[in-house]
């Protein structure tokens, strides 16, 4: 378990890179701590954009997708998968679903929320003054993260509408 939170830990440093590169290392880092990490095409409908479950006690799978199709959707369900792994039961499969609000997926969102951004730091970006593009990327290069992060925490936590600074944010799409 130790071996994991760090190997989490340096993930998050990861998100400065461009995701096509970062997560087949990524892939090796987890697989070398028991963790395979798995990208899969989503599911027409299906409204998952992660799956965390177990092939045995001592074997845990994170499954992703590009559901919203940004790198700070995608790294967000990455660390909430991690949570997961860390914290909660074995015995059953976490489908990752904005509709599901079960103590275990709002810890897991906690978690990867101060992961990206602890809480402090994140409290005193916003009462350091204005929002622009940037004190954004000054807030970002500054936590070590990739400046979409900060623009998906502020739309989520309504400080700005989600049609403000998503030029920031990364697009992904799978390759052809």
């Amino acid at each position: 378990a130790r071996m994991f939170a760090e190997v989490v830990a340096l993930a998050r440093g990861m998100t400065v890179e461009r995701a096509d590169e970062a997560f087949p290392r990524l892939q090796g880092v987890f697989a070398g701590a028991g963790v395979a990490v798995v990208l899969v095409k989503e599911l027409p409908r299906l409204r998952c954009h992660g799956v965390t479950r177990w092939l045995s006690d001592a074997k845990p799978v994170i499954q992703l997708c590009l559901r919203y199709k940004t790198a700070d959707q995608l790294w967000f369900s990455f660390f909430h998968e991690c949570c997961h792994v860390l914290r909660h039961g074995r015995k059953r499969t976490y489908i990752a679903d904005v509709a599901d609000m079960s103590p275990e997926e709002m810890d897991a969102n906690a978690f990867a929320a101060d992961t990206l951004i602890p809480s402090a730091d994140w409290r005193e970006f916003l009462v350091s003054g204005p929002l622009s593009k940037a004190s954004v990327r000054s807030f970002a290069v500054g936590q070590g993260i990739d400046p979409g992060i900060v623009v998906g925490r502020l739309q989520h936590g309504k400080v700005i509408p989600f049609t403000h600074l998503n030029e920031l944010k990364t697009r992904l799409e799978w390759a052809q």
